[in-house]
């Protein structure tokens, strides 16, 4: 009985070592060197600003039949898909929220990405906002250094996101 209590036991704290262990690895500042400056004047009372959109929607490479109508495709439920891009296997979009396993079936509403640059002559800054949810802030700093080196003239950029229940899971 001893053994079986000390192998539990030793069993036990390894799990909670390893939990720890990958809690330590998942919540790592994976962008050490990056520093935002927020103080920031200008000397110019003019502002400028422009407005910019984009659609994001994604393509539907395969569309699927819901043969029980519960919205999340599963074929053993007889959900039978059409090939649009012929390649044998179902691509499906994956939506987020509500519940998993919830398949795209067409692109209804577009999806956008909406920008506004404020230009006050020594201070440029841009807002960006995506028609996704799931955008995390590793994903968030990433996307500004890439806008930020294609556009080296602004000084700050904010990327937030709409909390929508039909746009690709991006978790």
């Amino acid at each position: 009985m001893k053994k079986i209590l000390l192998f539990l036991f030793s069993l036990t704290l390894i799990l909670v070592v390893a939990a720890w262990l990958v809690s330590l690895y998942q919540f790592r500042d994976r962008h050490k060197d990056y520093r935002i400056d927020l103080n920031l004047q200008s000397s110019q009372n003019d502002i400028q600003a422009g407005f910019a959109k984009v659609d994001i929607s994604p393509e539907i490479p395969d569309t699927w039949i819901d043969a029980n109508g519960d919205s999340r495709y599963n074929p053993d439920d007889g959900d039978t898909y059409l090939d649009g891009n012929g390649n044998g296997k179902f691509d499906g979009v994956w939506l987020a929220g509500f519940h998993t396993a919830r398949a795209a079936q067409a692109v209804l509403d577009p999806l956008w990405a909406r920008a506004m640059v404020l230009d006050a002559g020594d201070v440029k800054m841009a807002l960006v906002v995506i028609d996704m949810i799931g955008f995390g802030n590793d994903e968030v700093i990433a996307t500004r250094k890439m806008i930020q080196q294609s556009n080296p003239w602004l000084d700050y950029v904010t990327i937030s996101s709409t909390h929508v229940h039909s746009s690709p899971d991006l978790m």
